[in-house]
């Protein structure tokens, strides 16, 4: 402001001796525009017959859309990296750039993508079944159909990965065996799930090692727990097999490999796995079948060889620690209808 440029005391114009400098984040708006492409058309005054030329167009995710392949990337991007449904990437494009761009175009973007990365997918797949090792896990997810006159479909989202490696999706719309028999035919490694009977029969190789998940054999423990607070039977099931866990959680916390744990798990795990047996024997004698505890204890006994089975196998953990929770973030679509993305 101009008085602020001149001097308290004579009222002459001060001058600049220096700055100041203060910084601040700020932002710019995405910025849309219309991009156009000229492309050249030629043709010989001489040869007419040859006819016109034009310059080739650029290859593209989708030929002759509107839309350009940032565009399309972007919501990608924003649909699986930042979790942003498409109903909401549409309502902001029109709130922010006046662009009016419906979910189902969107949800059509998505679908090419998917089937343009389906080989990616498929190397992904012969990598992982190359293995020694894999987690399979199942996650509900409702699809609309419009068979169902508006009503959701439950189908199911079936991961199968290691540990620390890629996780490969499985789309299928029931939960029967068909899913992973298909998927995991003639593997011949360690498969480790939850009890669930899809797994016993006609899954993988005749050599394939399946091993159970501790995790799952303690929830039903914990879920007896919440019922009842006065459960000591479960309570002390639930400590013992967390002095189980603990063992690996030394192994990570002195970054020990496969071998070095393994020598660490056959000196401690045996004698904790025989009192968790033992209680867990003790208690199913004194709980009701169709309690919850019962219905713990009989999970943990008719899976046991299972969860001890981790003493064999270095490399096995003690629980399938998968990527489920993502799946409920994930939009389908199915039979060219609107999709719950």
């Amino acid at each position: 402001m101009p008085e602020q440029c001149k001097c308290g005391g004579c009222g002459a114009e001060t001058k600049v001796i220096g700055y100041e400098v203060s910084e601040v984040l700020d932002v710019k708006p995405a910025e849309y525009f219309v991009q156009v492409t000229k492309r050249e058309k030629r043709a010989c005054k001489k040869c007419e017959e040859q006819g016109v030329a034009t310059a080739p167009v650029a290859a593209r995710i989708i030929d002759k859309s509107l839309a350009s392949d940032r565009i399309i990337i972007n919501t990608i991007v924003g649909k699986y990296g930042d979790h942003n449904p498409l109903y909401r990437q549409s309502v902001i494009l029109l709130r922010d750039a006046g662009i009016d761009i419906g979910r189902a175009t969107m949800c059509g973007w998505v679908m090419t993508v998917g089937e343009m990365l389906a080989p990616v997918v498929g190397a992904m797949r012969s990598q992982l079944l190359a293995g020694s090792y894999i987690q399979a896990d199942e996650t509900p997810i409702d699809v609309q159909a419009h068979d169902r006159r508006g009503k959701n479909h439950q189908s199911y989202l079936w991961q199968y990965g290691s540990p620390g490696g890629s996780v490969v999706f499985d789309f299928r719309m029931g939960r029967d065996r068909e899913g992973p028999a298909h998927f995991l035919v003639n593997f011949e490694g360690i498969l480790q799930t939850d009890g669930y009977a899809a797994y016993d029969r006609g899954i993988g190789g005749p050599k394939m090692v399946h091993a159970a998940c501790w995790s799952h054999a303690r929830r039903y423990f914990v879920d007896a727990i919440k019922l009842n607070k006065q459960d000591a039977g479960s309570v002390r099931i639930v400590e013992l097999m967390d002095k189980l866990f603990a063992i690996d959680a030394r192994a990570r916390d002195e970054t020990m490999d496969h071998a070095a744990r393994h020598a660490l798990r056959q000196q401690e795990a045996p004698r904790l796995l025989d009192k968790i047996h033992t209680q867990i024997l003790t208690m199913s004698g004194s709980v009701l079948p169709k309690s919850a505890a019962g219905k713990a204890c009989n999970y943990a006994l008719r899976l046991w060889k299972r969860l001890n089975i981790f003493l064999e196998y270095p490399e096995l953990e003690l629980s399938k620690a998968m990527v489920s929770y993502c799946t409920s973030l994930w939009g389908l679509s199915w039979a060219g209808v609107s999709s719950v993305c």
